[in-house]
């Protein structure tokens, strides 16, 4: 690139779900798992969701608000961090 144009920069995902996948999609299928995993063992992890504000991300890793205080009701239609906590 000529002076004064930014060298273009590359980016890579590790996984990109269409608007129909389920939780358990993303469960299964994002790492979150795994990280939730390392995390009840005592490493430091971090899930780092991107998209536009509004479109679900805080919702699809915790769920509605006071579900993961009440894990009495957990189906696999609910988020992420719910459906591993039930499943320990």
């Amino acid at each position: 690139m000529g002076a004064g144009h930014p060298k273009p920069r590359v980016f890579s995902y590790n996984v990109v779900f269409e608007p129909g996948a389920t939780q358990e999609d993303v469960l299964q299928f994002s790492g979150i798992k795994r990280l939730i995993e390392m995390a009840v063992e005592g490493f430091s992890t971090t899930a780092f969701c991107y998209g536009q504000t509004g479109s679900g991300k805080t919702h699809t890793l915790t769920g509605p608000p006071g579900l993961v205080s009440s894990l009495t009701n957990v189906t696999p239609n609910n988020d992420c961090v719910p459906l591993f906590l039930a499943d320990i």
